[in-house]
């Protein structure tokens, strides 16, 4: 009784078998039909379709910005490439990209970054509120011995009732203790002085947001 090959399933006459033409028209027809299908489908050295081989794995590559080359082996090549874009997207970390840039101020994401024109433009916008902030503070000032008997004040009492009061003096022999307003409105500086020179104690009145 005739049998089958496992793979292409030739059909293999029993030794009592009659011979048969048919049946080996068959068999050449089967394998004409296989092997077809492996030059078709097969990878050569002068082309061959790649669409759907499989690579096991890729050959590391410790090489930083790899660049694979004529005649290397599909895991090498591939290898590589995977190893240059791990390189590129650990650079694209800290880069800056043009279209990131942020030159308004109408934004609050902290993952883009300020154009320079941005910062310069903000720059200048608080030079100008500092200056405008200055020129409306009241500032005085008074020489101070250990004379003054410890304090100081300032005679606009219309203004110091309208804001805070604050002193400063930039030497050590001077000390601020206290500011205080007093119920008619009148602003004193308490200082003390620790020797007999001569110093400045600027007074600044910050009116009310």
């Amino acid at each position: 009784m005739a049998t089958e090959t496992t793979n292409y399933h030739f059909s293999k006459p029993a030794e009592t078998d009659y011979y048969d033409v048919n049946v080996q028209n068959n068999n050449w027809d089967v394998a004409d039909q296989a092997l077809k299908g492996l030059g078709d489908e097969k990878v050569d050295k002068n082309g061959g379709d790649i669409a759907n081989t499989e690579v096991s794995e890729f050959a590391a590559s410790s090489t930083e910005w790899p660049v694979p080359a004529a005649g290397e082996a599909p895991k090498t090549l591939l290898g590589k490439t995977k190893k240059f874009f791990e390189d590129f997207k650990n650079w694209m970390t800290g880069v800056c990209l043009l279209g990131q840039l942020v030159s308004n101020n109408t934004t609050n994401n902290a993952n883009l970054p300020a154009s320079a024109a941005a910062v310069y433009q903000e720059a200048q916008l608080r030079a100008q509120q500092f200056a405008q902030l200055n020129s409306e503070l009241a500032i005085y000032e008074i020489q101070v011995t250990n004379n003054n008997y410890g304090y100081g004040y300032i005679d606009d009492d219309t203004i110091i009732s309208k804001g805070l009061l604050v002193a400063s003096c930039l030497h050590a022999g001077v000390y601020i203790t206290g500011c205080t307003v007093n119920s008619e409105g009148r602003g004193t500086v308490w200082f003390s002085v620790n020797d007999t020179n001569t110093y400045t104690v600027r007074y600044v009145c910050i009116p009310p947001s």
